[in-house]
């Protein structure tokens, strides 16, 4: 236990708490928790946690931290609030905004940077009349959704932002099932946007090597507070909610879109 810090300059085994840093100079087994970092220069298996930033050099167990996790290689879970950092990853990857590495088939993250992975760009239309330019990245399984783009059904302020999550369901080479969740900003211009949010069930075609076509139903829900953005609201629902502070609505649809 340490006030401000444990240095230890060969192999540790067991539990490490210090208020602001642990220093490992080689190997590390156990848990280590630190207001700032934890830093092992060799391999460690357990359990990490950082107010700021993990490093090691080969990973098994549990990385989390407040602002960065780095190793080279990772054998379970990395949980970042802004970027995990890796070369090769055997498990997940979970970060408020950037996943990196060379290999990593479940990265979760807003991008993905993944040198194995896919990264492209997506144009969709839904049936509330937005279309969007998406960046789309992420592994062989999961990817994350940033986009931005316009709606047409919008008398003014039609600016649309969007972000989400996917996963892919492999069929054939050919083909794939995308699942998405989503959320998006109708007017994010505007003082009072429409909030939409919603689940996607999206098969997909691939053509070539590069292409990929994608379509299919949708189950969202939609709020705002302004009374001119009533047009965008689809005239089918599944629940509409109606008083003087907001309108409400849960509604089934639809989104078609292609991918380079």
């Amino acid at each position: 236990w340490g006030g401000i810090s444990n240095i230890i300059l060969n192999d540790a085994k067991g539990f490490q708490m210090a208020g602001l840093s642990n220093y490992v100079g080689n190997d590390g087994q156990g848990v280590q928790s630190a207001g700032l970092a934890n830093i092992n220069k060799n391999k460690f298996s357990g359990f990490q946690m950082a107010g700021l930033a993990n490093t090691a050099s080969a990973m098994t167990g549990f990385q989390f931290a407040g602002l960065v996790n780095i190793a080279k290689e990772v054998n379970g879970l990395q949980v970042a609030g802004l970027v995990n950092i890796a070369k090769e990853v055997n498990g997940v990857q979970f970060a408020g905004l950037v996943n990196i590495a060379d290999k990593s088939d479940c990265p979760i993250g807003l991008i993905n940077i993944i040198k194995n992975g896919e990264m492209g760009i997506a144009v969709t239309y839904d049936g509330i009349g937005n279309t969007v330019a998406s960046f789309r990245s992420g592994g062989k399984y999961t990817y994350g959704i940033l986009g931005i783009g316009y709606n047409h059904n919008m008398k003014k302020n039609g600016l649309v932002a969007e972000a989400g999550l996917g996963a892919h369901i492999p069929v054939m080479k050919w083909f794939r099932i995308n699942n998405e969740l989503k959320v998006s900003s109708t007017g994010c211009d505007s003082n009072d946007p429409v909030y939409n949010a919603g689940y996607l069930l999206l098969p997909a075609f691939r053509i070539g090597r590069h292409f990929e076509l994608f379509g299919g139903v949708s189950i969202n829900y939609m709020e705002t507070k302004s009374r001119n953005a009533e047009n965008v609201f689809p005239d089918h629902s599944l629940w509409k909610g109606d008083n003087s502070k907001k309108f409400q609505q849960v509604y089934i649809s639809y989104q078609v879109g292609a991918q380079f």
